[in-house]
C-alpha cells in the first residue's frame, strides 16, 4: 500500500490481490462486498509495511477479520510503528495472536546463513562476510538478499562463482549508489 491509504484503496488492493479482480469506478461499500464474498475460503493476508497504514486503515483490516463470513488470517509485517499503532487501540489490540520482533542476524547467524541464502557464499571467507554485514547489511536479512541479487549478477558476468574482496567492493559501490538515490 502506498503511505497512509484510505479505505477504499485498501479493499482495491486486496481485491486485486485476492481475486485478481480490479475495482474500476466502484464504491468502497461494492468493492468490501465483493472482498468479503472472496475471504470466505481460507485466506492468508500478508500485508508488509504495516508501518504506512493508518488507524483508519488498521481499522478496515479489523472489520474484515470480524466479518462473520470471511475465514482469514492477516499477517502484518512492519516497523515498530505498526505494532505501536495496534497497541494503542484496545479494539485492534485485543485481536493480535501474537507479536514477534524481529532482532538483526548475529555474527554467528550470517556465517551459518549466507552460504545457504546463495551458493556463490559457499566459499567466502568469515572475514568478507564480517565485512559486508558490518558495512552493509549490519544483521538485516533483506540487506543480505539485496546485496546477494548484485553481487550474483557481479559473478555472473565476470564469470567467478565465489564472493571475493574485488566483488565486495564492486558491489558496495552500487548499494551504497542506490542508497544515496534513495534519499
Amino acid at each position: 500500500f502506498p503511505r497512509s491509504p484510505s479505505a477504499k484503496r485498501i479493499a482495491e488492493r486486496l481485491l486485486f490481490a485476492v481475486t485478481g479482480e480490479q475495482a474500476i469506478r466502484r464504491t468502497e461499500e461494492a468493492i468490501t462486498r465483493d472482498l468479503v464474498d472472496a475471504l470466505k475460503r481460507p485466506t492468508v493476508l500478508f500485508i508488509d509495511e504495516a508501518h504506512l497504514l493508518t488507524a483508519h486503515g488498521m481499522h478496515y483490516l479489523r472489520y474484515l477479520w470480524d466479518e462473520p463470513e470471511t475465514r482469514i488470517s492477516i499477517v502484518l509485517v512492519g516497523a515498530t510503528g505498526a505494532f505501536q499503532l495496534i497497541n494503542r487501540d484496545q479494539t485492534l489490540r485485543s485481536r493480535i495472536f501474537a507479536h514477534a520482533a524481529i532482532k538483526p542476524l548475529t555474527k554467528n547467524e550470517v556465517k551459518s546463513a549466507a552460504p545457504q541464502l546463495h551458493p556463490i557464499w559457499r566459499n567466502t571467507s568469515e572475514t568478507l562476510l564480517d565485512q559486508v554485514n558490518s558495512r552493509y547489511a549490519k544483521g538485516n536479512f533483506r540487506a543480505w538478499v539485496i546485496f546477494t541479487r548484485w553481487a550474483d549478477a557481479f559473478c555472473r558476468e565476470a564469470n567467478i562463482t565465489s564472493v571475493d574482496q574485488e566483488v565486495v567492493d564492486e558491489v558496495m559501490l552500487i548499494v551504497q549508489s542506490l542508497k544515496a538515490d534513495e534519499g
